[in-house]
């Protein structure tokens, strides 16, 4: 008797569970599509201390509701402002993006990352811009020119050393978040080319660190190499490839080069690498 009745038991326990699984599965929120007219956007030149915003329109291209629940830019500089209220299918929205570029200088690029019911998510719109240094005239003019005779010759030499604010080897992430970057490799040995050959490779990585990666610049240790790299953030998880051209034009027996990538990781930067032993090309082919 009393075997049958903890089987009762056994088995309404069962069923409870299992119907609440059922019902947690129901109760996920349904996954729908969005498409922006553009994922970026360049305010080009302006002057320190302006702000500046932008609206990126977008449309549901999906079969249910779009709800956006979370809209965060990667500094407090960029605040975005998104739809409360879902977007039916169909239907199109705006996301107002608010860019203070007080305090920045050179360069910047921003992201902002949204959350919502889509597939795939997050989703993840860029912003950038070059900040102008306020003119230093100005603020000299409202200096009386007889004041101090003897500053001036202490400032002068001073003030042109300040001039470069950054060095051209400095990438412009300094105030960006930082990531991290895994290669799957870091060196590439091309063996045996004939003079004159033009080879290339791609080197694969994946973004394992928390925040989008945003490649600034990646340049060769000589003109015949030449790099080619994402110009969009790649988010956390997401892979991306640098495709790096090596020309042998002009080279001969053993080579070694290297590729300079500045971005927002750490440590930075990061340093890729090439080989090949170039053989000189046929004389044959020289006498025709």
């Amino acid at each position: 008797m009393f075997n049958h009745f903890f089987s009762v038991l056994l088995l309404i326990g069962i069923f409870a569970v299992g119907s609440s699984e059922v019902y947690a599965q129901e109760e996920e929120t349904p996954r729908t599509k969005v498409k922006f007219a553009e994922m970026s956007h360049n305010f080009g030149k302006i002057k320190q201390g302006d702000k500046v915003e932008h609206v990126f329109k977008f449309e549901n291209t999906g079969d249910v509701p779009l709800i956006i629940n979370s809209a965060k830019g990667s500094c407090g500089c960029t605040v975005p402002d998104w739809p409360q209220d879902p977007i039916m299918p169909g239907e199109t929205g705006e996301i107002k993006v608010a860019f203070n570029s007080k305090g920045k200088r050179n360069k910047q690029t921003k992201t902002v990352t949204i959350n919502a019911n889509t597939d795939p998510n997050p989703t993840r719109l860029t912003i950038k811009a070059e900040v102008l240094e306020e003119e230093k005239e100005e603020k000299e003019a409202t200096a009386a020119p007889t004041a101090l005779p003897v500053k001036p010759t202490k400032a002068t030499p001073a003030k042109p050393a300040a001039v470069p604010p950054k060095p051209a080897t400095t990438d412009d992430a300094g105030e960006m978040p930082r990531t991290k970057v895994e290669f799957e490799e870091k060196s590439f040995d091309f063996g045996e080319l004939t003079e004159g050959d033009k080879a290339e490779h791609v080197f694969r990585f994946t973004n394992t660190g928390d925040e989008p990666l945003i490649i600034n610049s990646a340049k060769g240790s000589c003109g015949c190499t030449v790099p080619d790299w994402p110009k969009e953030p790649i988010a956390p998880g997401e892979m991306g490839e640098i495709k790096v051209k090596f020309n042998s034009k002009g080279k001969r027996n053993k080579q070694t080069k290297t590729v300079t990538i500045n971005a927002n990781t750490d440590p930075n930067p990061t340093r890729l690498t090439i080989k090949a032993n170039v053989l000189e090309a046929p004389k044959e082919e020289n006498d025709k």
